[in-house]
């Protein structure tokens, strides 16, 4: 993916704060184990 800084720092805002909702409604995500990310 190509962006400017400026679509990526929105971006990032827009993940943040729904990642927030979405914690709040159904609970924390536990990223602590070691397993290796699923790309699709």
């Amino acid at each position: 993916m190509i962006s400017s800084p400026r679509h990526t720092k929105r971006l990032l805002q827009a993940l943040q704060k729904n990642l927030e909702r979405y914690e709040e409604r159904f609970g924390a995500i536990d990223i602590s184990s070691d397993d290796d990310p699923v790309f699709h």
